[in-house]
């Protein structure tokens, strides 16, 4: 789950197995409104691990849209993950 907020994004995940975790990373750059969205964690991680770049662009067009994700410094790569509905 994602959280924009204040030049931050908050990344959180949950199991009934391993607990909770949350983690909030400083953006160098973010436009419009507060959005908060959940994805397959083992997908966002299999994303993150082909990144292979210091900055990371995360294109989002809404809640229920597809996040596009890339290296700030390349355009030879290109992720894109589907979120899924959460009732909260």
């Amino acid at each position: 789950m994602m959280m924009l907020e204040d030049q931050s994004i908050e990344i959180s995940s949950s199991s009934s197995e391993l607990g909770k975790v949350t983690e909030q990373i400083k953006l160098q750059q973010i436009a419009g409104e507060l959005l908060k969205i959940s994805f397959n964690s083992k997908y966002m991680l299999d994303a993150l691990k082909v990144l292979d770049s210091e900055f990371i662009h995360i294109g989002f067009t809404g809640a229920m849209q597809p996040i596009i994700m890339k290296p700030q410094d390349s355009t030879n790569i290109l992720q894109l993950i589907l979120p899924y509905r959460t009732t909260n």
